[in-house]
């Protein structure tokens, strides 16, 4: 596969993603439960971390950093 469609689908993938997260984030922001100063390209860089976990590693350490990424979006 070429360089430009790789690049053309993961844009594309991310739009979605994005679309996505920022329809969630506005929902708890409107419920007043989520921070008002994340978006969700704040939430997609904070979780690209998940796929480089090791995966020995991946069953215990995993669910505690997305603990930690959830808690961190809760209005303080």
């Amino acid at each position: 596969m070429e360089a430009s469609v790789w690049q053309d689908i993961s844009a594309q993938t991310m739009g979605k993603l994005a679309e996505a997260l920022t329809a969630f984030l506005d929902a708890g922001r409107q419920q007043g439960v989520l921070r008002g100063d994340v978006d969700a390209r704040d939430v997609i860089l904070l979780s690209w971390f998940l796929a480089h976990v090791e995966r020995d590693e991946w069953d215990e350490r995993t669910p505690r950093l997305l603990s930690v990424l959830l808690d961190g979006l809760r209005v303080r």
